[in-house]
């Protein structure tokens, strides 16, 4: 095939001949010729003209997929995918150095990491939300009703033994027929203590100035915690097996010196600020939160919504009773 610059030279060579036999045709290749020197002028100046003065006019906007390129002098936009490695063929060669694909990966890399760091800042800050390493609960009133000392002085001393009640496993009665259950959401909130994984590095103790010590063991011996549905993976236990015997403090002195001792008797040795404390008489919290325990009062026993505010605040050891 012959070339533009090649086809010139023939013009030429033809023009001179058709001179030579017949001058009129030789002016008008000549004419020809001269005209095909100035388009091919044209071309090779349009050719060789430099490229960076589109660089100034040249708009680059990611999205997370693509990039999308357009130039001021032809507005003509392009979408380049930002996991190819290649531009389309159809692009114009003054885009070609721009190397799209590494400022979108490198754009895009930078915005899901701050996406990331944003979704792992939250995780790990629910992660580590500080629980209780000890939870204190009182008994009578707290954990169930009527009180001991309701048995001991209203019913005529009729008390312990107590016998589940043939009707309903979930209460016990006294020797005199008085029914004894279990407060608001104990029994929920026990199975969670047990079987919820989150609490098993948490000791549960008790604080409770009782009148009857003794009947109060007996109860928590005789309180089976279950679930309603009797889910097979949750086996029933009874209630006292959710205390550790060495933080249960079930005297007739001050609720202060219960702390004291069992603080005292925890291993690892934690601090006031570690405990949550449930009790329904506010005497006994304002005493206990001057100490710098977290305290929830809960004159209805242990609800779900006194145990959800309680794990919510913790730690609060301000002073101030939760639930007040």
């Amino acid at each position: 095939m012959i070339d533009y610059h090649h086809s010139n030279i023939l013009v030429m060579m033809i023009s001179i001949s058709f001179m030579n036999h017949y001058y009129h045709f030789g002016f008008l290749f000549i004419f020809i010729f001269l005209h095909r020197i100035s388009l091919s002028r044209s071309f090779l100046l349009h050719q060789h003209q430099p490229h960076h003065h589109y660089q100034d006019n040249i708009q680059i906007s990611t999205s997370s997929s693509s990039v999308r390129i357009a130039t001021a002098s032809t507005r003509r936009c392009i979408s380049i995918n930002s996991c190819s490695e290649r531009i389309p063929s159809t692009t114009p060669c003054y885009f070609k150095h721009l190397k799209p694909n590494k400022v979108t990966q490198t754009t895009l890399y930078a915005s899901r990491r701050k996406n990331n760091n944003k979704t792992d800042d939250a995780t790990k800050k629910k992660k580590t939300k500080k629980l209780p390493k000890l939870i204190i609960f009182d008994l009578d009133g707290c954990l169930w009703k009527p009180e001991m000392y309701e048995l001991l002085y209203f019913s005529n001393g009729k008390g312990s033994p107590f016998t589940r009640d043939e009707y309903n496993p979930n209460l016990l009665r006294s020797v005199g027929g008085e029914p004894i259950q279990l407060l608001g959401n104990v029994r929920n909130v026990m199975n969670e203590l047990q079987y919820d994984e989150k609490w098993w590095n948490t000791k549960i103790g008790i604080s409770s100035r009782t009148d009857e010590p003794n009947w109060a063991r007996e109860l928590l011996d005789k309180f089976i915690i279950d679930e309603e549905d009797g889910d097979e993976k949750y086996p029933p236990f009874p209630l006292q097996q959710i205390f550790t015997k060495e933080i249960c403090e079930l005297a007739h002195d001050s609720k202060v010196n219960h702390f004291e001792r069992i603080l005292k008797n925890s291993p690892g040795r934690p601090k006031y600020e570690d405990c949550l404390f449930f009790d329904n008489e506010l005497g006994n919290c304002r005493q206990i939160a001057k100490l710098g325990v977290t305290v929830c009062y809960c004159p209805h026993g242990v609800t779900q919504d006194a145990w959800d505010l309680a794990v919510s605040n913790f730690p609060n050891s301000n002073g101030k009773v939760i639930g007040k």
